[in-house]
């Protein structure tokens, strides 16, 4: 390879990683909102059970998720 095209790929390289971090960052902040939303629904929840609007829910088997008082999701 000549001069000029180790320095284009290198350019190339370079410009691979910079999009690469940009979107790290992407996913990043979308892993935090999707803990963020993943708190607020689970207080959200929490707070309607206590109220008595919905039931705690528990897994009887793999796959299978029912409530205390026997209602099928």
């Amino acid at each position: 390879m000549d001069d000029t095209t180790i320095e284009l790929f290198r350019e190339e390289m370079s410009a691979v990683q910079r999009r690469l971090e940009a979107m790290n960052t992407a996913v990043e902040a979308l892993a935090r909102t999707v803990e963020e939303n993943n708190r607020m629904l689970t207080a959200m929840a929490q707070a309607l059970q206590q109220m008595g609007l919905i039931a705690q829910p528990y897994v009887k088997k793999r796959g299978e998720v029912t409530s205390q008082d026997g209602a099928y999701y």
